[in-house]
């Protein structure tokens, strides 16, 4: 019962709570650098693409459950087909690292860049050349939104071993 307890479900926890900070970290990255990327537009004002209430809901609502739902439910193996060898993982610290950081930070980065450029130049004719329009600015930003939130909890998805 103990050995069981703590391999078994120590090897679990080890991998939950690594892939739950990574893709934490993954989508506070993908969100927030949207918003510094979209700074030079409106001339560094502090003008934020979002709506007020989407920047609230984001992490409370949107993209918060599916992040929760692997760190508590993931299991990457069965009990009865556990090798000596994936506890390596965890003692070796391979799975949440500085490497580990850095790589959810640039995959971040990625996908924001991605959410804002692609969709900023398929609205580029709504928007004044200024970026001062507020109806297209926040109609693209709803969309922007919808992008973030859509590509974020899909790569959560992806990753999950239910």
């Amino acid at each position: 019962f103990l050995e069981r307890l703590i391999l078994v479900h120590g090897h679990w926890s080890y991998i939950r709570m690594c892939k739950f900070l990574r893709y934490f970290f993954f989508k506070n990255f993908a969100f927030t650098l949207v918003q510094l990327f979209y700074a030079p537009f409106c001339g560094f004002t502090a003008q934020t693409i979002f709506d007020p209430l989407y920047i609230t809901l984001y992490n409370v609502v949107f993209t918060s459950m599916p992040v929760m739902l692997v760190g508590i439910m993931d299991q990457e193996l069965s009990v009865e087909n556990a090798p000596p060898e994936v506890y390596e993982v965890g003692q070796l610290n391979q799975l949440f690292n500085k490497q580990a950081f850095a790589l959810s930070g640039f995959h971040g980065f990625v996908v924001a860049a991605g959410c804002l450029f692609i969709p900023y130049q398929m609205f580029a004719q709504s928007i004044n050349i200024d970026g001062l329009d507020q109806q297209s600015m926040y109609f693209i930003g709803t969309a922007i939104a919808g992008i973030v939130t859509i590509v974020v909890n899909f790569q959560v998805g992806k990753s999950s071993s239910f």
